[in-house]
């Protein structure tokens, strides 16, 4: 197991409270932050209490999984069939599932682990949607299949993915701890894959920057740092 100071996400969610506990033990709040680092970006200022929600609403990830990723083919579908309408709408209805359900989820407890990391994936399909309107406002041929709208959509949301795509694993691997590992999880962990290996591909036919998996993949991990 590594130090308390760079703790996978799957480890805690594997050894609960012992590792919670070991974590706490070392952080007082005042002189050093928790984070979260996630591929290439995290999230700042976790606190013991989302820790421990991590582990008590564990019930929660295969439905939540069902619906960001297994059902969201705007996450693992390629390029080449992607509507620009089609996509603003997958992005409407992600966003709109993120708000609910983060909602609910602090609803039952202020520190919801879970609903912070659908805040950012709702964020960030708020965002990608914006974009997309912003495109077609500019260009209406953007409406039809095309190599034009299949390009766009392939700079569009080849950036979504590469963020959300290590949330989504995030909520994978914490059901690491848990017994139920439901064929529903298991659907969800092969659409995470199919969903890299997509990119992998289809970035080297559009032209982009393709992923490094080691980097932008990377198991999400917390971390101390210190409080200036």
């Amino acid at each position: 197991m590594l130090p308390v100071e760079h703790t996978f996400l799957s480890t805690i969610s594997q050894f609960g409270s012992k590792i919670i506990n070991k974590i706490a033990a070392s952080y007082d709040g005042k002189t050093k932050e928790l984070y979260l680092k996630f591929g290439n970006f995290e999230i700042k200022n976790i606190t013991i209490e989302q820790l421990n929600s991590l582990v008590h609403q564990r019930s929660e990830v295969a439905d939540i999984l069902k619906k960001i990723i297994v059902d969201r083919q705007i996450i693992w579908q390629s390029y080449d069939a992607e509507h620009i309408d089609e996509c603003v709408r997958s992005l409407i209805t992600l966003e709109l599932y993120c708000t609910e359900k983060s909602k609910q989820l602090y609803s039952n407890s202020k520190n919801s682990f879970y609903a912070d990391l659908l805040q950012v994936i709702g964020s960030e399909a708020n965002e990608t949607r914006r974009e997309f309107e912003r495109a077609i406002a500019a260009d209406s041929i953007l409406l039809k299949l095309n190599s034009k709208s299949r390009q766009k959509a392939a700079e569009l949301l080849t950036p979504f993915r590469l963020k959300v795509i290590p949330i989504i694993d995030a909520f994978l691997d914490i059901t690491m701890g848990s017994n139920e590992y439901s064929p529903m999880i298991v659907k969800a962990s092969q659409k995470s894959e199919d969903a890299k290996l997509l990119l992998e591909a289809q970035c080297s036919k559009y032209k982009l920057t393709k992923p490094n998996r080691s980097r932008d993949f990377h198991k999400p991990y917390l971390m101390f740092r210190d409080l200036k």
